[in-house]
């Protein structure tokens, strides 16, 4: 028995080209997350890993990583370039936690904390995958505000402060 957990390396190759797509090193809280011999084993793999983030019609891959508590555990999202054949780690998206992933609106919902502020990120994108504009809100604790800011291209275009009516 190893002490220091399970590692792990993740290889994701394309079938017909034998190209190396994405190479990920990790060590999983949870070891029967990872029950390889399982044979549901490649089902749960494509249920938990990939969904189409950015909704280009393609399959990104992401991956849950725990940190020493849940405010420094993160979601690393890598959206599949389709030019390249490779997946791209992207740290725009990459948040605490995904949310909602809204096919129809074409909405990816992310949120994280710390301890003095709640912030949640809708990014909307358009059809190609790009991403057309990104609301940002910050939720101080303990306070009925809240902070918006819209951005388009790197640029805040719009931003207010609002209380929250309950």
């Amino acid at each position: 028995d190893n002490n220091d957990g399970l590692e792990i390396t993740m290889k994701l190759y394309d079938y017909k080209t034998k190209k190396l797509l994405l190479e990920y090193e990790y060590q999983p809280k949870y070891e029967e997350d990872y029950d390889y011999k399982s044979v549901t084993y490649f089902d749960s793999i494509n249920k938990h890993h990939f969904d189409d983030f950015n909704f280009d019609g393609f399959k990104d891959f992401t991956l849950y990583e725990y940190g020493s508590m849940p405010m420094t555990s993160g979601t690393a999202i890598y959206l599949f370039n389709n030019k390249t054949k490779t997946f791209n780690y992207s740290e725009e998206l990459s948040d605490n936690i995904i949310e909602e992933i809204d096919s129809v609106k074409q909405i990816l919902k992310t949120s994280s904390w710390n301890m003095e502020y709640h912030f949640e990120k809708k990014h909307h994108f358009d059809r190609k995958g790009k991403i057309k504009f990104t609301e940002d809100f910050t939720y101080p604790n303990d306070t009925a505000i809240v902070h918006y800011k819209k951005i388009i291209n790197d640029k805040i275009v719009e931003q207010r402060t609002e209380t929250i009516k309950e």
